[in-house]
């Protein structure tokens, strides 16, 4: 693959990577039930890069545009919202880096408190169905089933989950704690690793758009070939040798013109004198015909 095909196709490949590692952090947000401090932050951290690329096209068909120049290639609003689109996910992705840190053990360990008190079925069965596990710190505590002493051996065991998981051995059956943390985590690094992405390709371009235009241009149109730029070069190369036979036209024509009129009065010279000649040398040939018919006669 060339380098020219590459430096158009990459830009976009990698804006779309990001969207796909945003995307697979919100699914697993969502089968998780992960409590992330910002619940939106994996659909923003999605359809962000997507925002993104096309902007940054847009800006780029700005650079590349006749209107851009050197000096001032992009208008002050369009500049601002590339460094708003720059901003948003430095200022997002930091409300999810405390789930990286032990503290975060505070912020799960309240989210089952809630369901469990809640009676939240969906919630607590969703999160052990998941990750094959029962309970939050150990196989019974706070688990789904949920415990019930009831009288006459009518109650619900708190180890209910674990044996029917481990068939009967709940020593099989591990908490659901550590698996959770373990998702949260790797949930948290594909949101990093999608924003640095956005942000690391969207800082390029802007610090270059502005800095540079030129390298913007070989950028995204790139000469297919090293001896001409492709396409625009040939066009360009039309254009001056129409402009060439045009100018080759009128100075043949000019100088036609200049001969044409530098005849015509020379041919009025030639007559003029011809005129001022003609009355001369008649008057010689009547003197020497007179001459002749004299000595004849004597």
């Amino acid at each position: 693959m060339s380098s020219a095909i590459l430096s158009r196709i990459l830009p976009p490949l990698l804006f779309l990577l990001s969207s796909v590692l945003a995307a697979v952090a919100w699914y697993r947000t969502s089968k998780y039930r992960l409590p992330l401090p910002f619940p939106a932050l994996p659909a923003l951290s999605t359809f962000l890069p997507l925002v993104e690329l096309i902007t940054t096209f847009y800006t780029a068909n700005r650079v590349l545009s006749p209107a851009g120049s050197r000096k001032n290639p992009l208008p002050p609003l369009l500049v601002l919202l590339n460094l708003f689109l720059l901003l948003l996910p430095t200022a997002l992705v930091p409300s999810a880096v405390p789930a990286l840190f032990p503290e975060n053990l505070c912020q799960l360990e309240q989210t089952w408190k809630g369901w469990y008190s809640e009676k939240n079925v969906l919630a607590i069965k969703g999160v052990q169905d998941a990750l094959t596990c029962c309970g939050f710190r150990t196989n019974k505590n706070m688990a789904f089933p949920f415990f019930k002493n009831g009288e006459g051996g009518g109650g619900v065991p708190a180890d209910t989950c674990a044996r029917a998981l481990g068939g009967g051995d709940p020593s099989k059956v591990s908490a659901c704690l550590p698996l959770w943390e373990d998702k949260m985590k790797t949930t948290v690094w594909l949101l990093i690793a999608a924003a640095a992405l956005v942000v690391t390709l969207k800082l390029a371009f802007l610090s270059t758009a502005l800095g540079d235009p030129e390298m913007v241009r070989r950028w995204f149109n790139p000469p297919a070939y090293e001896g001409y730029n492709g396409r625009r070069e040939i066009e360009e190369i039309d254009d001056e040798d129409d402009d060439g036979l045009i100018d080759a036209r009128d100075s043949i024509q000019e100088s036609d013109l200049v001969r044409g009129g530098r005849g015509e009065a020379n041919r009025d010279r030639e007559d003029s004198r011809t005129r001022l000649l003609l009355p001369q040398e008649n008057g010689r040939a009547r003197s020497v015909g007179a001459e002749e018919e004299v000595a004849w006669r004597s």
